[in-house]
């Protein structure tokens, strides 16, 4: 009874031993294993098989292993013969290279002669031209202490002469230009207007248009842009004739109009907001706005309409100097007339352009005038321009006005000498043609 009872319960266990000598085997084969022992052991499973145990069963039970084992597994070869080649495989070897004398000597010299080499191209550039940065080419942007310093190329005047003669070469291929235009030598100013335009310039003592005016203040502006340095200031702004007379013509038209509650909002002529912003003119545009970037103004003034003047405005002082080559064509009180118009209208448009907070700053009062006494003055007719201008030229570039220069035997040499400037440096071939194109007269509006 006893004997039943234990095979019953023998066959109801579920979990059957392990066969001892399997075991043994498995101990045996995963000792054999160097690289997978231990994955060996926890991949095995134990068998299930309630066969009865024969000497052939641990070979099966190997065959059943192998096939669970990893994939890393079987790619490897078992033994310790393959385990330790593969472990040879994995190690490199370095040799340590010691060069020779000879050798490193050879390396001394080679490192030496790219040091002279390098320290030669250091020395020579000593020797080279310097090039400014892009900030430093312009005469508005940059240092220009530095600009004057190290110059970028050969300047044109070391030291601004207003008074040096003309170049004769320059005037020569004047002449040939002149020789080429149409109508030379008749004067016909409404058939050939280009000859009779450089006659009038060059020809003492014909009166200057405020076409020859504005070509000398373009040179100005030219020689102020490559040449800052030779110039006093770069918070100067230099003026063609258009703005004065735009102002004395719409002055009238401004008075007429009628400001808003603030007493903003009054006629403004043509273009002078662009001169107030610094774009105008198009070719020549500084973006530099008066009082914010600006102090003094350089402008050619028509009084009478056949008198030039020319006018020096300070912005900060509110005042403007009047140098007058001809004082007893005018007295003080006609003069005064003539100046209301810049003096009036100047101080509206500063207060009209400034920042809400800094209004209070620039009152509707006009601006004060002075005609300065002591100037060289004209003995002939029709050189009023030329004085005006070489007061403009002269004040600007910080020097005097010497009487013993600017007189009347040197007037033809000074118009030869701008003539001759102009056509070289601008370019200049003639009058300029006047575009009035979206010139409203009601643009100035604000």
């Amino acid at each position: 009874m006893d004997v039943r009872l234990q095979e019953q319960r023998r066959s109801d266990d579920p979990s059957p031993k392990k066969d001892e000598t399997g075991a043994k085997e498995d101990e045996t084969g995963a000792k054999e294993d160097v690289t997978g022992a231990k994955e060996a052991k926890t991949a095995q499973p134990v068998s299930t098989d309630p066969s009865p145990k024969s000497p052939n069963s641990s070979k099966v039970q190997d065959k059943r292993k192998v096939q669970v084992k990893p994939v890393q597994d079987r790619n490897q070869n078992a033994g310790p013969s393959n385990s330790a080649n593969r472990d040879d495989s994995s190690v490199a070897y370095v040799k340590t290279y010691v060069p020779s004398k000879e050798e490193c000597l050879a390396d001394i010299r080679k490192n030496q002669r790219k040091f002279n080499a390098k320290l030669m191209s250091i020395r020579a550039k000593d020797q080279r031209e310097r090039k400014l940065a892009p900030s430093q080419k312009s005469p508005f942007v940059g240092n220009v202490t530095v600009k004057e310093l190290i110059r970028n190329k050969k300047q044109r005047l070391a030291v601004y002469n207003p008074y040096l003669p003309e170049d004769k070469n320059v005037r020569k291929e004047l002449t040939a230009f002149l020789k080429s235009t149409a109508g030379y030598p008749k004067l016909d100013k409404d058939k050939f207007p280009v000859w009779y335009w450089w006659w009038e310039l060059i020809t003492q003592p014909q009166w200057l248009s405020d076409s020859h005016m504005d070509a000398v203040i373009n040179l100005l502006r030219l020689r102020m842009k490559e040449q800052p340095h030779s110039f006093r200031s770069d918070r100067l702004c230099l003026i063609d004739s258009g703005l004065s007379l735009f102002w004395t013509a719409k002055y009238d038209d401004f008075k007429k109009s009628e400001p808003n509650v603030f007493g903003l909002g009054k006629y403004l002529p043509p273009d002078s907001l662009d001169y107030f912003q610094g774009t105008k003119p198009e070719f020549c545009q500084t973006n530099k706005r008066w009082c914010r970037d600006i102090d003094d103004l350089y402008l050619p003034f028509n009084i009478g309409k056949n008198h030039w003047v020319a006018l020096f405005i300070s912005l900060p002082k509110r005042h403007i100097t009047i140098w007058d080559s001809y004082p007893c064509r005018m007295d003080d009180e006609e003069l005064a007339t003539e100046v209301e118009p810049v003096a009036v209208m100047m101080a509206y448009m500063l207060r009209e352009m400034a920042l809400v907070e800094e209004r209070d700053n620039y009152p509707f009062d006009k601006f004060t005038h002075e005609r300065v006494a002591g100037v060289p003055e004209q003995k002939g007719p029709g050189d009023c321009g030329v004085y005006c201008l070489k007061y403009i030229e002269c004040h600007a570039t910080g020097n005097d006005f010497s009487a013993s220069s600017l007189c009347n035997k040197n007037v033809k040499a000074i118009r030869s000498r701008y003539a001759c400037d102009i056509f070289k440096e601008t370019d200049c071939k003639g009058p300029r043609i006047r575009d009035w194109d979206g010139l409203d007269p009601f643009d100035g509006r604000c």
